[in-house]
């Protein structure tokens, strides 16, 4: 998560660089004209251009956005997913994840039957990315919504808007009954530099603090819950997927992620 939200730091700072390099140019054209035409005659000479910019800009964006539907259209085509490689991986997933309790409500279904549901839902919302299943196999088993969360590290987190409580709530929805706070609140401080998020948990009042940073989710954040159920043998892991500053959060015991990181080819963050 460190890795994600570096790399959103950076890219918004790259992008800050570009647009003060856009106008410092723009101000030198401005100057340069108004040295030879004066003032005036400069601003409508760069409106001039602006508009038409702007004309050719509209002319050829629409162009370039239906060439990137035929793209679109040619590639999910051509990602069919009818490639052995493919097959044979779902085929080599599937039972380790039907043998962890995922995809539970397929279960009248045979492997090669799920294999081949699979294979037609990847091609209809994925196709084109195909090579990322094959590179983070988890992402097969993120498509099972009732055990993997998807989350993004820069959120709304501030006085009122309960992201914390939300965060909570989606967790104990993957968590397979083994991880159920309530009557959950966020207690701000004066100025948001702090929270305090405190909820019941087995009967016992937890409390936890995660560090505020703007909008981003503290790091330390899924240890200070796995802290809280380390009685019962299992834990919220971030599973390797580099995905910009999305992350995955899936909820295993001991022995499930040892399955899936020798027999699935899973790496997991605290791996690192």
């Amino acid at each position: 998560m460190d890795k994600q939200k570096n790399k959103m730091k950076n890219s918004k700072k790259s992008d800050l660089m570009i647009q003060i390099i856009f106008i410092a140019i723009f101000i030198s054209i401005l100057l340069i004209l108004s040295y030879f035409f004066g003032l005036k005659k400069a601003v409508a000479i760069m409106g001039l251009f602006f508009s038409i910019g702007m004309l050719l800009f509209v002319i050829f964006g629409i162009g370039f956005l239906h060439l990137l539907d035929f793209k679109s259209s040619w590639l999910q085509r051509k990602c069919r997913i009818d490639q052995p490689k493919f097959r044979r991986f779902l085929s080599k997933q599937v039972p380790i994840l039907r043998r962890l309790g995922f995809f539970e409500k397929t279960r009248s279904l045979s492997d090669e039957q799920l294999v081949e549901k699979l294979i037609k839902k990847i091609e209809r919302k994925h196709g084109k990315y195909v090579g990322d299943f094959l590179r983070y196999p988890m992402l097969l088993a993120s498509l099972d919504k009732t055990r993997v969360y998807w989350g993004d590290t820069e959120c709304d987190f501030c006085k009122g808007n309960d992201a914390f409580v939300e965060i909570l709530r989606d967790w104990a929805g993957i968590s397979r009954g083994k991880f159920e706070p309530e009557n959950m609140r966020e207690t701000w401080s004066e100025n948001e530099d702090s929270v305090a998020i405190e909820f019941e948990l087995n009967g016992k009042s937890c409390c936890i603090h995660p560090k505020i940073e703007d909008d981003w989710l503290d790091p330390c954040f899924p240890g200070m819950i796995n802290e809280l159920i380390s009685d019962t043998g299992y834990r919220f892991y971030i599973p390797e997927c580099d995905y910009g500053q999305d992350y995955a959060v899936v909820f295993l015991g001991t022995k499930e992620k040892e399955i899936l990181a020798r027999e699935a080819d899973w790496k997991f963050e605290e791996d690192k």
